[in-house]
């Protein structure tokens, strides 16, 4: 908060301390004193909040006469002016209707497979961690869009209404479907290796879901003692983005090309292998 809060003021006060009417204290608690111990049991509390499945409502918003209108224009970035603009303007879009749906499929999917509740804002979060591709990042942004050219994208196009099907199931093409649900050569063997590298460091393998792969930055973790497992959580993360993406590279070859041959099952594990690596 020292240093930080002179450039969260310039950003909007997005994080102020002005609401209190009276001075703000900050102490450092001493190692092995009881203000520590009070310290270590708030942070446990705090933590097991995060990870509760129960959607609490909290009122954020500020009090009358605290917050600043508008940005300083000195010692402030464009950045800070470009998203400050880009926020107003998207409060006055509404949401497309099947994005909501498939943000509480992400929701439904990540509490009933890792009993976590997901806030919409961390939905979002998720598809640009550090651990994602840009183009692993850009199909799972696209995917909560339901923005992909697939199914029901083509039933208004003229002379396209033959693409909503599968050429070769005659199922009506989504995402789902295509992740999940095909029988082509590819899918099946991609998640088999997955799960057979996966099993190789954790015993049990979480069932993959439409909502689990968008939300698998979520995903956390834990050892007995509550502690974050990062190196499983990021082979996770790794294992379903990669993994996903490369059966929707596979389906686009297949069916783009127009009658291309299937990959075979030792091609498919060696381009599995070297996305994975």
């Amino acid at each position: 908060m020292n240093k930080k809060l002179p450039g969260w003021e310039n950003e909007g006060w997005l994080r102020n301390l002005k609401s209190g009417t009276a001075r703000t204290i900050f102490k450092v608690a001493a190692p092995g004193s009881p203000e520590r111990a009070q310290c270590r049991k708030a942070s446990t509390l705090a933590k097991g909040s995060a990870r509760t499945s129960t959607e609490e409502q909290w009122d954020l918003t500020l009090p009358p006469d605290t917050a600043l209108p508008g940005l300083p224009l000195q010692g402030n970035h464009q950045c800070a002016f470009y998203d400050s603009i880009r926020e107003i303007k998207s409060q006055a879009l509404s949401a497309k209707p099947s994005t909501l749906k498939m943000l509480e499929t992400v929701r439904k999917d990540m509490e009933t497979v890792f009993g976590r509740y997901i806030t919409e804002a961390g939905i979002w979060w998720a598809v640009v961690t550090k651990d994602l591709l840009l183009k692993t990042a850009q199909f799972l942004w696209k995917e909560l869009h339901n923005a992909h050219r697939i199914g029901m994208y083509w039933t208004h196009i003229p002379e396209c209404e033959d693409r909503t099907t599968c050429q070769e199931c005659g199922i009506l093409e989504d995402l789902n479907y295509i992740l999940l649900g095909f029988t082509s050569p590819g899918q099946e063997i991609i998640w088999c290796t997955a799960e057979s590298l996966w099993r190789e460091k954790e015993d049990k393998w979480p069932a993959v879901l439409l909502g689990t792969i968008s939300g698998c930055g979520l995903v956390e973790f834990r050892d007995e003692n509550g502690k974050v497992k990062r190196g499983t959580q990021r082979l996770y993360q790794i294992l379903i983005s990669k993994s996903t993406y490369l059966i929707w590279r596979l389906r686009n070859e297949r069916v783009i090309s127009g009658g291309r041959t299937p990959a075979t099952e030792e091609e498919i594990k060696n381009r599995w292998k070297y996305q994975v690596n």
